[in-house]
């Protein structure tokens, strides 16, 4: 069990889902549409990996940002999607370093 984020606390994800809504808007272009972008990889997993612990409610307003932000872009519905689509990310990124 992990002491700075037990399974069952969900705070982190209601914390980014408000900061979205604040300010997410601000990402659309360039540089920081590509960062938030990728980002929003990492969160899916993130989110993924609670597992059981997200609420319907908390699911749906998870689901709202994206739907405000970015639409389009891929949903995972397994934790094996996201961790997939992050080593991908995290693949490239270690190309564009070299």
């Amino acid at each position: 069990m992990n002491e700075i984020d037990p399974p069952d606390e969900t705070f982190r994800i209601r914390l980014v889902c408000t900061l979205l809504e604040t300010c997410g808007q601000y990402f659309s272009k360039g540089a920081t549409k590509e960062k938030l972008d990728r980002f929003l990889v990492y969160f899916q997993r993130y989110v993924l990996g609670k597992g059981e612990h997200v609420s319907q409610a908390l699911w749906f307003t998870v689901d709202d940002r994206f739907d405000d932000l970015r639409p389009r872009m891929q949903r995972f519905s397994t934790t094996q999607e996201a961790n997939d689509a992050v080593a991908a990310i995290e693949k490239s990124t270690q190309f564009s370093k070299s």
